[in-house]
């Protein structure tokens, strides 16, 4: 019974090991601040907060709503270039009439992953990707713009790491190119002695 118990415990360490950590910091604003993140633009329009219709989950959500300047968040991530990541977070929007300027974008990496562009108001939805590194250090950037009376709810972020990249090809040591010619010697000499 005690090696069945110990064989799936070192079973289980082998699956938790593979399990890839969580990259995000205050991923749901559960601090009820932005602590961990970055604000950028009009900090004045964005908070985290426990009013109901921008909260996702738990007890906080974000709500973003500039009405002048794109505004937002980010994190710098520890990641490892050429490795795959899936970011995963819920996005809801507030009402838009059709004259407002309501924009939102995801960027990874500075670059514009998914946008928003006056759409109508919409609960809360889930959007998934899966994104590339390209260095060490990768930001993860959500902005907004809002000139209507509705605002943007952002929760639950989440980055995990999918994949590590390939390792390069080894690359051989002069001491194994010397030993390949040592034992071509002996493989010559072998064979003169037999034909000899």
């Amino acid at each position: 019974m005690k090696l069945k118990q110990t064989c799936l415990s070192l079973a289980l360490a082998a699956v938790c090991a593979g399990a890839s950590a969580e990259l995000v910091t205050n991923g749901g604003f559960e601090a009820g601040t932005f602590s961990g993140w970055t604000e950028f633009g009009d900090p004045d329009y964005q908070n985290a907060t426990n009013y109901g219709p921008y909260v996702h989950s738990g007890a906080y959500g974000g709500l973003f709503a500039s009405p002048d300047v794109a505004s937002g968040i980010f994190q710098s991530l520890q990641t490892v270039a050429g490795a795959e990541y899936e970011v995963s977070f819920w996005l809801s929007i507030g009402a838009t009439a059709t004259d407002e300027m309501s924009r939102a974008g995801f960027y990874w990496g500075g670059d514009l992953k998914e946008g928003f562009a006056n759409e109508p108001a919409q609960a809360y939805s889930f959007f998934r990707y899966i994104v590339t590194a390209t260095s060490s250090s990768t930001d993860l950037r959500f902005a907004f713009r809002h000139d209507g009376p509705g605002y943007f709810g952002l929760d639950d972020v989440s980055v995990v790491q999918r994949s590590v990249p390939p390792a390069p090809n080894p690359v051989s040591e002069p001491g194994t190119w010397a030993l390949f010619a040592l034992a071509a010697v002996a493989i010559r000499l072998t064979r003169s002695r037999r034909q000899g």
